[in-house]
């Protein structure tokens, strides 16, 4: 995220401002438009739940891999339901349409920036 050869492949991330591996949020960063946003960082997207995140607490998430199911829903202790939708090849967990947090999986970025690179060396 903070390559410059890799970070314009990150949707609505520009800059990262803060980390702190001790506080709620994991990260602090600026959007596309200058606008602070919160991030959490996974190694998968189940462990969101697993850990127990208020879903209030981040606007993005950060994973290696989306380890759940396309429509999964997840009820959390409070009983909120986030649902996990593909929506033109993007990640994102909803919240009716009172939240929707965009996901970015680095797996899937890693393996595409690769197939970029092979494409160039074979033409």
């Amino acid at each position: 995220m903070s390559n410059p050869g890799t970070k314009k492949y990150i949707e609505h991330i520009e800059k990262i401002g803060h980390y702190s591996h001790n506080s709620t949020t994991d990260m602090i960063c600026f959007g596309d438009s200058g606008k602070k946003v919160l991030v959490e960082i996974e190694y998968k997207l189940s462990n969101i739940f697993k850990h127990e995140h208020p879903y209030e607490t981040f606007d993005y998430i950060v994973c290696w891999l989306v380890d759940l199911d396309i429509n999964e829903k997840k009820t959390l202790k409070d009983g909120t339901i986030l649902s996990l939708i593909k929506e033109d090849n993007n990640w994102v967990l909803k919240h009716g349409a009172q939240k929707i947090i965009p996901i970015i999986e680095l797996k899937h970025l890693t393996n595409t920036l690769e197939k970029r690179q092979i494409g160039r060396v074979t033409c």
